[in-house]
């Protein structure tokens, strides 16, 4: 078993113009994760396929192409970043 690749934090989507505190890591899709791994991909792919609600999955993480939607190009993408195709997401 590989160790998964730590990924940059970002700040938590927010329509308002205050700062944040908390960060999210994009990729880091499934639970309990603190770095981007193959079943963040996973996760996704199970999530278009309503194999997972919702309240399973964080999609504020999930659209690591950032074109407002989660898509399996997102799944991709990280696998592609796993995979050392891409440096980052």
């Amino acid at each position: 078993e590989t160790e998964p690749i730590p990924t940059q934090p970002g700040p938590i989507p927010t329509e308002s113009t205050e700062p944040l505190e908390d960060t999210y890591i994009v990729g880091v899709v499934s639970p309990g994760g603190d770095a981007v791994a193959i079943y963040d991909a996973t996760y996704i792919q199970k999530w278009l396929a309503q194999m997972i609600t919702e309240d399973e999955i964080d999609l504020s993480v999930c659209d690591t192409d950032h074109d407002n939607s989660v898509t399996i190009v997102d799944a991709t993408k990280i696998q592609k970043f796993l995979a050392g195709i891409i440096e980052e997401l």
